[in-house]
C-alpha cells in the first residue's frame, strides 16, 4: 500500500489565503469584464405564467438581461449527459416552466456583482405551482406527474 493513502498531507498554501493574499478568479479585474447573476425558482415544479424583467435591464450598469424564451430563440437544446429515446427541450433557462428548484430562470450581465444582484431583484416572475414527486419509486407510479 502505498504512504500516501490515508496520510496527512500538509497544506503549504494556507498562511497564504489566511494572511488574504490568496488570488481568486473574482479578484481578477479586466478591460470590459462583466458579472453574472442568475435568477433560480424557488419551486420544484411549476409553469412560469410571465417574467418581466424590464425593470432590470433598465438599471444603470446593466448589460444584458437573458430569460429562457430568450435563449430558446436565440440556442439550440442542451444535449443531455444521459442519451434519451425522445429528444428533451432542454435550454440553458428554463422555458415555460421549472423542473426542480433552483432551475436557473434568467441571467444577469452588469458592471459589477452588487448591481447584477439587485437586478435580480427586480425581475418579476409569476409562477403556477404544480405538483412534484421528490421519490424516485413514487415517480415511476401510474399518474405521478411529469416533468416532460
Amino acid at each position: 500500500m502505498s504512504p500516501w493513502v490515508g496520510a496527512a498531507i500538509p497544506r503549504k498554501e494556507d498562511a497564504r489565503l489566511l494572511a488574504g493574499r490568496g488570488a481568486f478568479l473574482d479578484d481578477l479585474a479586466r478591460p470590459g469584464l462583466l458579472h453574472a447573476a442568475m435568477l433560480r425558482s424557488p419551486h420544484a415544479h411549476a409553469l412560469i405564467v410571465r417574467l418581466d424583467a424590464s425593470a432590470a435591464a433598465a438599471l444603470p450598469g446593466v448589460v444584458a438581461v437573458l430569460t429562457g424564451a430568450e435563449a430558446a430563440a436565440r440556442s439550440r437544446p442542451i444535449r443531455p449527459l444521459i442519451p434519451t429515446r425522445v429528444p428533451i427541450p432542454d435550454y440553458c433557462l428554463a422555458v415555460d416552466r421549472v423542473r426542480f428548484a433552483g432551475e436557473p430562470v434568467a441571467a444577469v450581465a452588469a458592471v459589477d456583482r452588487a448591481t447584477a444582484e439587485d437586478a435580480l431583484e427586480l425581475i418579476t416572475v409569476e409562477y403556477a405551482p404544480l405538483p412534484a414527486v421528490v421519490d424516485p419509486k413514487a415517480a415511476r407510479e401510474p399518474g405521478a406527474p411529469l416533468l416532460y
